[in-house]
């Protein structure tokens, strides 16, 4: 039988050798996160031309991201500018949006990590009719807990520690704002995380 999952933020104190002077426990914890594919630039939205006089609503995908993880989108050729406005869930199944400017033929990366993806408006073309705008999977995937610190210790990608400390954002207000990027690139092999919450 196991036991019922304990709270993270009970608060408990532990005190120290200076009188009156108490500071808060840490948990430890495993956090396996999946098998997140590589990052690339079309596997939710393939190569898409935009219109000359009306923005596209897009609600059919391609595919949906395989861990909740950050987004990029790609522009089909220079002099692109206009906004992509994508929206869908965190990883607690809040409704969340996340605006891309587009950059000529440039990959934006997203700082946003999603769950799921059910719009996507895409602009207007604004140099002429080879615009083309497409969405992928981006580099960093979701941490479960808003933090107000880097408490990660560790991170393993198939069973191997990474001697290179990974990249940690943080955001102690939207959980969808804490995610970890790898040194190595993620490949279809299991990423686990050590941390401290």
């Amino acid at each position: 039988m196991s036991l019922f999952p304990k709270p993270y933020d009970h608060g408990q104190k532990v005190r120290t050798d200076v009188n009156k002077l108490n500071v808060s426990r840490m948990e430890v914890v495993h956090f396996p996160i999946g098998e997140p594919a590589v990052a690339d630039e079309d596997s939710i939205l393939s190569v898409t031309a935009l219109e000359e006089e009306n923005e596209q609503e897009i609600t059919e995908f391609d595919s949906q991201p395989d861990v909740p993880r950050t987004l990029t989108i790609e522009g089909g050729q220079g002099g692109m500018d206009k906004d992509v406005v994508v929206t869908g869930k965190n990883v607690m199944g809040e409704e969340i949006s996340e605006t891309f400017t587009c950059d000529g033929s440039n990959t934006i990366a997203g700082e946003k990590a999603f769950m799921q993806i059910d719009k996507a408006v895409l602009p207007t073309w604004n140099t002429d009719g080879d615009d083309t705008v497409s969405i992928g999977f981006g580099a960093k995937v979701a941490l479960p807990y808003k933090m107000d610190l880097n408490t990660v210790l560790a991170a393993y990608l198939n069973g191997v520690l990474e001697t290179t400390a990974p990249t940690i954002t943080t955001s102690s207000l939207h959980i969808e704002q804490n995610t970890i990027e790898l040194d190595s690139a993620f490949n279809g092999n299991a990423v686990e995380v050590i941390m401290m919450i």
